[in-house]
């Protein structure tokens, strides 16, 4: 049960609005009734609304009306107990809405009195049209469940009021390609940036897109910069690597995270890869195979092999290597070779000449001075 306190206020000058000359001074000018509800459903929580009425339905009529934070200042006034009984209408607010399968939406319950003036603490009981698609709960929170649309009935007093929930699916963040990757030449310059395509696979907007984060792999840091085109779908992020600085030879890796307000799969990952090749061979040094010993005619035990390293020392791979006998005779096979991805190249075999004394060869990589073997 509340309590409602009327205060009635019968203006004679013409005018077709109320006034307001303060923040604690509310001064009538209108033919008509105005009434203060004062609702009281507890001593701490104080409700006011204004309403009109015909001065001919009005039972009480005073004059300069002042209404303050502390006090009514009236020549009459009516205290008035309001119940259930006193209910005429019911409205459900907001009486349509849309809310994505997972998340809640809140509905409200106005009980009305016959002025239209808002009746406190009144039981509401909540009952949702089609559960399958939209539960209600108690307070009148409404949650979707599934794609459709359900009607939410709130009742008071014998009175029903409904609103309804259209269900749909939730936004989603869809990429056209879930990885990219990169290769570039150690210290060199920086490779040309590449682009992911985001969409929204729901229905609701993928609105508020941000890059969230990007994470590094072990390594290095810092070597990509992941830019979106906009902040709703569809929008292109582009990813641009920032690698001079990065010197050794090997494989990276970073994932940019992607996020969406209410997206259900947000944030949504892309991973991003780099391949560092060595640069320009600087180096090539005698690995192993070197001054060994045999009898005149016979293949040595360990075929020699070459390390080749660029300026920073990483080995480089796919470099070419020409080996040749410089002294004593012999012969050798498979006398080119490339370098693996340990930066060794080997020779076939190698077997010494006929007579019996110094043999040598040498193993060359354009532009490098050739190392020499000897046996």
């Amino acid at each position: 049960m509340g309590i409602r306190l009327d205060v009635l206020s019968c203006l004679q000058r013409r005018s077709t609005i109320p006034t307001v000359r303060s923040s604690t001074t509310r001064v009538l000018r209108q033919a008509y009734v105005a009434r203060l509800s004062v609702i009281l459903p507890s001593p701490e929580h104080p409700l006011l609304h204004w309403s009109w009425m015909p001065r001919s339905k009005a039972r009480r009529a005073c004059f300069g009306l002042l209404v303050t934070a502390v006090s009514l200042s009236c020549a009459e006034s009516n205290v008035i107990q309001v119940g259930e009984n006193d209910i005429v209408s019911l409205r459900v607010s907001p009486d349509s809405s849309n809310v994505p399968i997972g998340f809640v939406v809140t509905m409200q319950a106005l009980p009305l009195d016959e002025t239209g003036a808002l009746i406190s603490g009144i039981e509401i009981s909540w009952q949702s049209g089609n559960a399958a698609v939209a539960t209600v709960d108690a307070d009148g929170n409404v949650t979707g469940l599934a794609v459709g649309t359900a009607e939410i009935t709130a009742s008071a007093a014998g009175i029903s009021a409904s609103g309804t929930v259209a269900v749909d699916l939730p936004p989603e963040v869809a990429v056209d390609r879930d990885s990219i990757g990169f290769t570039i030449v150690a210290g060199g310059a920086d490779s040309t940036p590449d682009t992911v395509m985001i969409t929204n696979v729901g229905v609701f907007p993928l609105v508020s897109l941000v890059v969230d984060s990007i994470a590094y792999g072990a390594g290095a840091s810092d070597w990509i910069v992941a830019v979106l085109g906009g902040s709703s779908a569809p929008a292109t992020l582009a990813v641009n690597p920032m690698t001079t600085g990065i010197t050794a030879a090997g494989d990276y890796s970073a994932t940019v995270w992607i996020s969406g307000e209410n997206a259900v799969n947000s944030p949504e990952s892309i991973l991003v890869t780099l391949h560092v090749d060595a640069a320009t061979p600087a180096s090539v040094v005698l690995n192993a195979g070197d001054a060994q010993t045999t009898g005149v005619s016979a293949a040595i035990a360990v075929a020699p092999s070459v390390l080749v390293t660029d300026v920073f020392g990483n080995r480089a791979a796919g470099v070419s290597v020409t080996f040749a006998i410089t002294e004593g005779g012999g012969s050798l096979t498979d006398a080119t070779a490339e370098t693996d991805v340990s930066g060794v190249a080997q020779v076939g075999s190698w077997t010494l000449g006929t007579s019996v004394g110094a043999n040598a060869m040498s193993a060359t990589v354009a532009g490098l001075t050739p190392v020499t073997f000897t046996a």
